[in-house]
């Protein structure tokens, strides 16, 4: 996952990188392929890569489009293929130039176009405006946080919070978020900030200085019916559903690892990637099973199916105990969240998990 932010100025004023350095460290961290920016009359880009596709090789964001146009990306598109045929555009094209260039041929209208896993913002000098997305399931972060002459934007929560305190501005505690989190999940556009809200999943949201309004680009059909003749015909539909689904997270320049708790949800994920894999459905440089194992806990143990899938599929396989990563050990991160989460039970095995991934490229 990389990470994207910028900053603009309505007065005007003009602005470069130092403008960001209080959420920088934040970018890095997530970046561990180098921090690029862009700048563009009153506003400046920031983008921390992490390259995981061969396409992404190609590209060096922020991407600069026609009029000056600026856009940072963060995700996976799934429909490459029919986009790079509708906008005859090369195969060697990264998902980031191909949603600038469907947003510079549909406009508004291609963020319902974009298919997979995605957050990206846009700045149009011409229109003075900036424009944030997501996609439907809000699998990548995106926050803004604005003021009277300033909008600012990050993946990175912390980042946000780090620039408030750096400018001496005060974040109050959002007593809707926090009643959220302790009952069924806040809105998802709330934050533990009054002052910082997130990108809604689902839409686009365009903001210039006297506003902002948002479009929702997508929406479930609850009336949609599949119908089919005999019952081997929805299994095998599904089938096919189940396995592009696992195919598209396949697409790596490096090794994959899938988790693999043993679980039927998980075992069936393992199992379709190794297929696709053995059967050269997709190339892969490499695939790994990664699971978490309790061996002081034999009631939680799911250790013996876990190696009945390790077996059958062929996979290799590393685990982490809980006997080397207890649980609430303190994962040491190196600064402070700024948002709780139940994952944090678990970090100092995420971080161990971190590093193995990053050792093996």
């Amino acid at each position: 996952m990389s990470a994207q932010a910028g900053i603009v100025f309505w007065d005007g004023a003009p602005t470069g990188p130092a403008a960001l350095d209080p959420l920088l460290p934040f970018l890095y961290r997530q970046g561990p392929d180098g921090l690029s920016f862009a700048v563009e009359g009153a506003a400046c880009l920031a983008y921390g890569a992490c390259r995981v596709t061969p396409e992404d090789a190609s590209t060096s964001l922020p991407v600069r489009g026609h009029n000056g146009t600026l856009l940072t990306w963060d995700g996976r598109l799934d429909n490459r293929g029919d986009l790079l045929l509708l906008l005859h555009l090369p195969a060697s094209t990264s998902d980031a130039a191909l949603a600038l260039a469907a947003i510079e041929q549909w406009g508004d209208g291609a963020y319902a176009r974009l298919l997979g896993d995605w957050a990206l913002s846009l700045w149009d000098p011409q229109a003075r405006r900036v424009t944030l997305a997501r996609d439907y399931a809000g699998h990548a972060p995106l926050f803004h946080y604005a003021t009277r002459n300033r909008l600012l934007w990050s993946s990175e929560l912390e980042g946000l919070v780090a620039f408030a305190r750096h400018a001496g501005e005060t974040l109050t505690l959002n007593e809707a978020w926090v009643a959220g989190f302790f009952a069924r999940g806040a809105d998802p556009v709330l934050t533990p900030y009054q002052q910082i809200h997130a990108v809604r999943p689902g839409v686009y949201r365009h903001y210039q200085q006297a506003g902002s309004r948002e479009q929702g680009h997508f929406q479930f059909d609850p009336d949609a019916v599949v119908h089919h003749r005999r019952d081997e015909e929805y299994e095998e539909h599904f089938r096919h559903l189940f396995f592009q689904s696992v195919g598209c997270r396949l697409r790596a320049s490096g090794p994959v690892w899938v988790h693999l708790s043993g679980g039927l949800d998980s075992s069936s994920v393992a199992a379709a990637a190794a297929h696709l894999v053995r059967t050269g459905a997709v190339s892969s440089s490499g695939l790994t099973a990664v699971s978490s194992v309790y061996k002081l806990s034999p009631e939680s143990d799911e250790s013996r199916f876990i190696q009945e899938v390790v077996d059958h599929c062929g996979l290799k396989n590393r685990q982490f105990s809980e006997v080397d990563f207890p649980v609430l050990a303190d994962p040491d991160y190196g600064y402070s969240p700024a948002a709780p989460s139940y994952f944090d039970v678990f970090g100092h095995r995420e971080k161990q998990t971190l590093a193995a991934m990053n050792a093996e490229g």
